[in-house]
């Protein structure tokens, strides 16, 4: 492994733990301000300031989340902004249909045809039969799935009815156009 290599994976450990150590860091210097501020000499006290002090950081950020949810906002900015996430596959996405999610669709809907070709041949109940188009394993979704995951691009049509007005129209278009 090359200097630069080894450097570039210590920069990376040490992002993965910096929310938590600036957090601890930032809590124990404002406990112990606070404890030599008070002059508290008992080690207890600081431990217990310490606790206080985290449990209003969780408590801020739990409402930060549950009741704000400003994070959603923020999501929300993030998809706008990001044509993949909208009308566009990532390569990644792609592939992941090609190799595992297309072929799995493929073998469901024969394991479903299989078992209704069974019941009729044992004469089972017709009622317990199930129809692959019923369960989204029609062939013609599938065909669409296979041209989504051969182009990486989805089309107005792809999108269920409720959504093309709101979705399509208002997001996608202004991304082909590049206004937004």
């Amino acid at each position: 492994m090359k200097a630069r290599e080894w450097f570039s994976l210590q920069y990376f450990r040490v992002q993965q733990v910096q929310v938590l150590v600036s957090s601890f860091l930032a809590i124990t210097s404002f406990a112990v301000v606070i404890a030599l501020y008070m002059k508290w000499e008992d080690p207890n006290r600081l431990l217990i300031l310490v606790l206080i002090v985290v449990i209003a950081v969780y408590s801020f950020a739990w409402v930060w989340d549950m009741f704000l949810k400003v994070w959603i906002a923020r999501q929300v900015v993030n998809v706008r902004r990001n044509p993949y996430s909208i009308w566009r596959m990532t390569p990644r996405e792609q592939m992941q249909y090609k190799e595992t999610i297309i072929p799995i669709m493929k073998s469901q809907r024969a394991t479903v045809q299989m078992l209704n070709k069974f019941a009729k041949q044992m004469d089972l109940n017709p009622v317990a039969a199930v129809n692959p188009d019923d369960l989204g394993l029609s062939e013609d979704r599938i065909q669409k799935w296979e041209r989504i995951a051969k182009d990486g691009k989805f089309e107005r049509e792809d999108y269920p009815p409720e959504l093309r007005d709101t979705v399509w129209d208002e997001e996608v278009t202004l991304h082909k156009n590049g206004k937004k």
